[in-house]
């Protein structure tokens, strides 16, 4: 991953500063890749140092086993180098040390940022309901209830739970709005019935509400397992295949 390029060109009889750069978030530093400006000049970075933040402020040195500063090897082609251990930073800087006329210099960084929770539900397209109730997202592959809990784990969410008239209200509000589902209102949701004879929602101590139940239901000899449709909450087989939601 290439996160960022520069270059510069400076008066060494004047040169002090340092490139610095400063990423979105916390990234973790794999490898700096240099090279000059590669034309009949011969502008290049000879040696530099790595130099490594996480608040911009406060700055450590990539050091050599015997912990003096680590000197990295440019080129006026494009030399890579591995910065390892790996270094986790917010910011870098790249100081030249030694430069063939000018220190003249271009560089890609490698490595990559901490996926957050947030980056993953935006990666999955998660979407925020009217008001900013909940997030979920519509699962459009049919699976049954085990692998539908599994999808939503990977998201590093759970299905999603129904425990009241407005939470409902609001889902049906959202999905409604979609041609697809009109006439395939069914969407495994957070819920099962257990072996103590309760209504549950998955993983937790407290039962689904019963006014939350479409007419003739719950009914465990249709299933142990909860749909949600337009009517309500739904009983069901959980080995049959259906839409799921995952969401909080």
């Amino acid at each position: 991953m290439v996160i960022n390029t520069k270059s510069i060109k400076k008066d060494p009889s004047k040169y002090k500063d340092k490139i610095k750069v400063k990423f979105p978030r916390v990234t973790t530093i794999k490898s700096i890749t240099t090279q000059g400006l590669y034309n009949t000049k011969q502008l290049w970075v000879k040696t530099y140092n790595l130099l490594y933040s996480m608040d911009a402020f406060t700055w450590a040195t990539v050091t050599s086993q015997d912990g003096s500063p680590l000197l990295f090897d440019g080129n006026n082609t494009p030399v890579t180098t591995a910065v390892l251990p790996n270094v986790d930073a917010l910011a870098i800087r790249i100081k030249p040390v030694s430069w063939n006329i000018y220190p003249v210099l271009r560089f890609d960084v490698g490595g990559c940022h901490e996926r957050t929770r947030n980056d993953i539900l935006d990666y999955y397209g998660y979407k925020e309901s009217l008001g900013g109730a909940f997030l979920y997202n519509v699962i459009e592959v049919r699976k049954d209830k085990v692998n539908a809990s599994v999808t939503c784990t990977e998201h590093l969410t759970r299905l999603f739970r129904i425990d009241t008239k407005s939470r409902m209200a609001n889902l049906h509000d959202v999905i409604s709005r979609s041609d697809i589902f009109k006439n395939i209102y069914k969407f495994y949701v957070s819920g099962g019935y257990t072996s103590l004879g309760r209504w549950m929602h998955d993983g937790e101590d407290d039962e689904i509400n019963i006014a939350l139940w479409s007419p003739d239901n719950p009914n465990a000899t249709h299933g142990h397992c909860v749909l949600l449709t337009q009517t309500g909450l739904t009983s069901v087989d959980c080995a049959e295949k259906h839409y799921s939601i995952c969401g909080h």
